[in-house]
């Protein structure tokens, strides 16, 4: 979780630096897409670690975690 925040902070850099700069952005975007879902993940699995698995686990478009279907 540390190297998403991190690329999230140097990725906001970037973007005030090239502010017309879409790839940056989105990759910025990316980061913080990716981070939000790994804090979800591991909020899930601390709640009850011998149900879910993380490894099971689907991340849906929206953002939303559900377990894989068995």
């Amino acid at each position: 979780m540390e190297k998403w925040e991190a690329s999230i902070q140097d990725y906001q850099i970037l973007t005030r630096e090239f502010s017309g700069d879409t790839e940056v952005l989105k990759a910025l975007l990316n980061a913080q897409s990716h981070l939000r879902r790994k804090q979800r993940i591991d909020s899930i699995h601390s709640i009850n670690p011998r149900l879910i698995n993380p490894t099971n686990l689907i991340i849906m478009e929206n953002g939303g975690v559900r377990e894989r279907s068995r």
